[in-house]
């Protein structure tokens, strides 16, 4: 089943998933390389505050868990060709989604990432056998 036909109590399953995700991360140190201490912070709250206004949004119109946690396997936020678009230098709000394209408040458009299939989700980055390689 594509995440655009999820069912309500299974977009509400993938949401809680993506959360579960975000906390597992640190509330201060970059989980990865290619974030920044003073702006990490801000980025895991804004990816906790988009869970909390618009996860289930993300869901029903198709977002995956790497088009919006992604990282790369091996170069983690240094290759912004494999990151979602929440994995962010500072935190940028989302001013609109609609499917297949999210608009940033700063004016940027996000239509997905180059590379998908290198991106891994940013919590499972510490977890890979191959990284920092």
């Amino acid at each position: 089943m594509s995440a655009a036909l999820a069912l309500p109590t299974e977009a509400k399953r993938i949401v809680e998933a993506w959360r579960a995700g975000v906390r597992s991360l640190p509330v201060l140190a970059p989980p990865c390389r290619g974030m920044t201490s003073a702006g990490w912070p801000g980025v895991r709250a804004g990816m906790l505050e988009f869970l909390d206004t618009s996860g289930l949004d993300a869901v029903r119109m198709g977002f995956g868990t790497r088009a919006l946690f992604g990282v790369h396997r091996l170069a983690a936020a240094l290759r912004v060709d494999s990151c979602g678009v929440l994995v962010m230098v500072t935190w940028v709000p989302i001013a609109r989604m609609e499917p297949g394209v999210i608009r940033l408040a700063n004016g940027l458009v996000s239509r997905g990432m180059t590379n998908p299939d290198e991106s891994i989700p940013i919590w499972k980055f510490g977890d890979s056998p191959t990284r920092g390689r």
